[in-house]
């Protein structure tokens, strides 16, 4: 799960980052609706894109500019800096993921099928199956977002999450 850093309302923006991604330069993500952006925080620089126009990206990028020390200081406090943690994120995605009993189970583009514990997820394990049936993919497999839940996670999480020691953060 990832902290909600902003939330435009009158747009329906919203600005986070994923948990378990501290790979270097830092960013945050962006959504609305099915689109997806990644946005490098310092420089500011539009670094992945899926559905935005770029009308969008100009509002998203002067809304980072605008917010950038504060993204920035949030990323730093939120994430220990692991210098071997590589950008993974920026390569890896699933194109197919369904929730069959306890159990999250992904396809990665390349590779064989994989599956994750749903219980290792503090707010996946406590909810409903209805709640955790009620998913969207994220971007072109970047993630997997549950709104009822606020929870996010990344490809890179799901598919490698050795790589990805987490801590897990729940706001408020």
């Amino acid at each position: 799960m990832c902290p909600t850093l902003s939330f435009i309302i009158e747009k329906k923006y919203r600005f986070f980052f994923f948990d378990c991604e501290e790979t270097y330069p830092p960013h945050i993500h962006v959504m609305k609706d099915r689109c997806l952006s990644k946005v490098g925080i310092r420089p500011v620089k539009i670094l992945q894109n899926t559905g935005f126009t770029k009308t969008e990206l100009e509002f998203i990028k002067s809304t980072v500019v605008r917010s950038c020390y504060l993204y920035k200081g949030r990323w730093f406090e939120y994430f220990r800096f692991d210098s071997n943690a590589s950008d993974l994120e920026n390569r890896i995605r699933f194109h197919e993921l369904m929730i069959i009993d306890n159990f999250i189970h992904i396809q990665p583009e390349s590779g064989k099928a994989i599956k994750r514990n749903i219980k290792k997820v503090n707010k996946l394990s406590k909810a409903s199956t209805a709640e955790l049936l009620d998913y969207d993919i994220l971007g072109d497999g970047e993630g997997v977002f549950w709104p009822s839940l606020d929870v996010y996670l990344s490809a890179a999480f799901l598919i490698l999450n050795n790589r990805f020691p987490c801590k897990w953060y729940y706001p408020g």
